[in-house]
Order: structure tokens, then C-alpha cells, then sequence
């Protein structure tokens, strides 16, 4: 996460409340509750979607709708 906001990159972590702390610390601008509705926590929090996604906990297409449609 660090590296992406060096480049200047908005970075958007999904994750429990409980570990909200330590995302924000590892680099995270953002913070999402994980869980079933998580791509529509994800538009509310940024309406036009985003560019990218990184999925390091293997939650597959639960947050794949939250890319940005081109």
C-alpha cells in the first residue's frame, strides 16, 4: 500500500473494523468493512470506481464490481 501512495495512487483497503488501525498504518487512505456488500461500500466511498484491485486475502469477485467500467 505504501508503494501505490508513493506513486500518488488513492489507496482503498477492504478489511474488519478491528484492523482498521493497522491498514491505515500499513498505507491505507481508505478503509471499507469487508463483507457481503462490500463493492457497494466501495462506490459509495468512490462513485466514479476505481482503477485497479489488488486482492491479497482471495476474496475474488465480491469487489471485482467496484472497478471502474470503461
Amino acid at each position: 500500500m505504501r508503494s501505490g501512495r508513493a506513486e500518488g495512487i488513492t489507496v482503498v483497503a477492504v478489511a474488519m473494523s478491528a484492523d482498521e488501525e493497522l491498514v491505515r498504518s500499513l498505507g491505507a487512505d481508505l478503509v471499507v468493512l469487508r463483507g457481503p456488500g462490500v463493492a457497494r461500500r466501495i462506490l459509495d466511498a468512490v462513485p466514479e470506481g476505481v482503477d485497479g484491485l489488488v486482492d491479497t486475502a482471495v476474496i475474488g469477485s465480491s469487489a471485482r464490481d467496484a472497478r471502474i467500467r470503461l
